[in-house]
């Protein structure tokens, strides 16, 4: 009995160590530590995220990771009786009609704060992740290789979006 409680815990390891699937339940739990970190990170920037649906294929080493970036703008302290914030809020309204009616990937909506969004979202691709020590922590989180994969992604994603963004600042006064 003394040996079989030895083995149990060692066969647990070697088929996680050997794994050629991570059950979807972790991954979704990994997805939401991504998205929750966000605001200690990367998030603090110029833009707001979303991060869902976390998949991966061990046997490809390749992870995919639903991202999107959100540009609010914010209404809830706008004044409708003063001039300037009348204008601000026109302008972004012209700068939101130009980005949507230019670009497929981004849509805008408007949040529970009256704040305007626009959603710009990829599916991100994430390289040799073969072993899901690379996907996932020992503490069932996120493991740092993926976290290098994710903030590559936002990076390229920033620059595609402030590229697009670039000939239509004027209008928001950068």
């Amino acid at each position: 009995m003394k040996n079989l409680c030895s083995i149990i815990p060692l066969l647990l390891i070697s088929t996680s160590l050997f794994a050629t699937t991570i059950d979807q339940k972790i991954l979704d739990r990994v997805a939401l530590d991504i998205d929750n970190i966000c605001g200690d990170t990367y998030c603090e920037g110029d833009f707001n995220w979303a991060h869902d649906n976390l998949r991966c294929d061990l046997d490809k080493g390749v992870c995919s990771l639903d991202m999107e970036l959100i540009e609010q703008f914010y209404t809830e302290d706008l004044d409708l009786s003063d001039e300037q914030d009348v204008q601000r809020l026109n302008s972004w309204m012209k700068y939101e009609k130009i980005m949507l009616s230019t670009y497929s990937d981004i849509y805008s909506d408007t949040d529970e704060n009256y704040s305007r969004n626009l959603h710009y979202t990829k599916t991100c691709t994430i390289s040799n992740l073969f072993n899901v020590s690379d996907i996932v922590s020992s503490r069932g989180s996120y493991a740092e290789k993926l976290m290098d994969g994710v903030f590559e992604c936002v990076s390229e994603m920033e620059m595609e979006f402030w590229k697009r963004a670039a000939p239509h600042d004027s209008l928001l006064g950068y």
